[in-house]
């Protein structure tokens, strides 16, 4: 990610590198059968250009999820409107979006209170198998685990 100092950085040379190999493994996951129903995302710029290039030789439908996106302990973790996303990311689905999504600073409880919430909304939706692309402070909250950037992983989640 970019160390500019303003909100919503794009990603480095470095992070796109990351994300052709995060390309290159998806490929082998869907040639060995696995089949993603949706890949949700984090509206943040660097998610959706992870999710862009990761499942690019996919035909998955995406869509942004502001409860995933990271958590929002710094300036470069505020996100951009939606109306400005949309612009550019027009094939991702934002419609479960406000104008601004993203937390005015958030404390580690209000972070683990949108992991709860997302939680429980993964649990009622219809698909079986979700990428989802998110971010290392989310996922530690929610798995408890460390992930490298771009990092792929199988997870059989169960939604009892």
């Amino acid at each position: 990610v970019s160390t500019q100092s303003t909100g919503d950085p794009v990603l480095t040379e470095v992070g796109h590198a990351q994300v052709q190999r995060l390309r290159q493994e998806v490929n082998v996951l869907a040639s060995q059968g696995l089949r993603m129903e949706l890949v949700l995302v984090s509206p943040l710029t660097r998610t959706l250009q992870t999710a862009y290039g990761g499942f690019y030789d996919q035909k998955v439908r995406h869509e942004a999820c502001s409860l995933i996106t990271e958590y929002c302990d710094a300036n470069c973790n505020c996100g951009t409107p939606t109306s400005q996303l949309r612009k550019f990311w027009y094939f991702v689905d934002f419609s479960s979006l406000p104008e601004y999504w993203w937390p005015d600073g958030e404390s580690r409880d209000e972070l683990q209170k949108r992991v709860d919430m997302f939680r429980k909304w993964l649990k009622y939706r219809p698909e079986r198998n979700v990428a989802i692309v998110t971010h290392g402070g989310f996922l530690f909250a929610l798995l408890k685990a460390c992930f490298s950037n771009c990092e792929a992983r199988c997870i059989e989640w169960n939604t009892n």
